[in-house]
């Protein structure tokens, strides 16, 4: 990354040939204030703005309040860490959340900028678009399990055409589709209090219960945060049942060897089947999922 004092910098932002360094770079490269209030973009940020927001100047703007960051809080304090300590960070597959809900991926490393005193006065921060890298992988590279992206590319598209053909044919018991959702109940008081190392070993170890849980035929994914799918092909209602009812099995025998109940696993779950709309298969058992959660809410139990 290009990389110079902060002073030296914006004095010679005006100089075409500075400029012409800076949106050569084929990374979008941002400096901030110490307050993450956006001071210069090269044009290859300024076109990821426009992409996601029309054309607008992003001068004045800060950088992890006003764009659509994903977990934009934790961007925000880790350059606030890079101007405390005066050291580098990155974060790698930074999601960034268009305005048409499509998901754009960056790796970012930030700079600190320092004045004549060596005092971190500004911060450079360099986008590496990954987007592709991502979209074309198949399992999530924290879990093992498979990426939503693929679901939606290939799983889904593979077993609804499956499960037409069999019902086209009569195969009544082959043309049903499972699907069964679920989320980890308070997660983000696990990042907060415990540390996101100790978050991403739960999610590791509830992608591995998961997967312990299912059958061979059967898909376990990662949606992105904290929400899992299974696919399960030529399962009727029944059947989703019983790989439910396992996986929950298999979550309680886990918890009873975990004494700080911060760090047990706890889900809410959302399951359905049907051999007709397989297109509101998700979305319907997205919704089971989120009343069971509201209902053991009012009811001051957990899910």
């Amino acid at each position: 990354m290009f990389v110079m004092a902060l002073d030296d910098l914006l004095n010679n932002l005006s100089n075409p040939s500075t400029k012409q360094v800076l949106d050569g770079l084929q990374e979008a490269v941002v400096i901030t204030g110490v307050d993450g209030s956006i001071l210069y973009a090269n044009s290859q940020f300024s076109k990821i703005v426009q992409a996601y927001y029309g054309k607008e100047n992003p001068h004045g703007r800060n950088l992890f309040g006003d764009y659509n960051f994903e977990a934009k809080d934790q961007k925000a304090a880790l350059l606030e860490e890079c101007v405390s300590s005066g050291l580098a960070k990155q974060s790698r597959r930074v999601v960034y959340v268009r305005d048409d809900k499509s998901e754009h991926y960056y790796n970012i490393r930030m700079e600190p900028l320092k004045g004549a005193n060596e005092k971190v006065e500004g911060v450079q921060v360099g986008f590496v678009d990954v987007t592709n890298e991502v979209l074309e992988a198949i399992k999530d590279e924290l879990t093992g399990a498979f990426t939503k992206n693929h679901y939606l590319r290939q799983l889904f598209p593979t077993e609804s055409a499956r499960a037409i053909r069999a019902k086209r044919s009569g195969s009544e018991k082959e043309s049903y589709l499972g699907v069964i959702v679920g989320d980890l109940q308070d997660f983000k008081k696990v990042n907060d209090t415990l540390g996101h190392s100790i978050g991403d070993d739960i999610l590791k170890r509830t992608a591995s219960l998961m997967m312990e849980s299912v059958r061979p035929t059967d898909y376990v994914i990662r949606f992105g945060g904290d929400e899992f799918c299974v696919l399960l092909p030529n399962t009727d209602q029944a059947a989703a049942n019983q790989v439910m009812a396992r996986i929950n099995s298999n979550i309680k025998k886990y918890n009873r060897g975990i004494r700080n109940p911060l760090m047990q696993i706890k889900m809410n779950f959302g399951v359905l089947s049907d051999n007709d709309n397989y297109e509101g298969i998700l979305e319907k058992a997205d919704a089971f999922m989120y009343a069971n959660k509201r209902g053991a809410k009012e009811k001051g139990t957990p899910p």
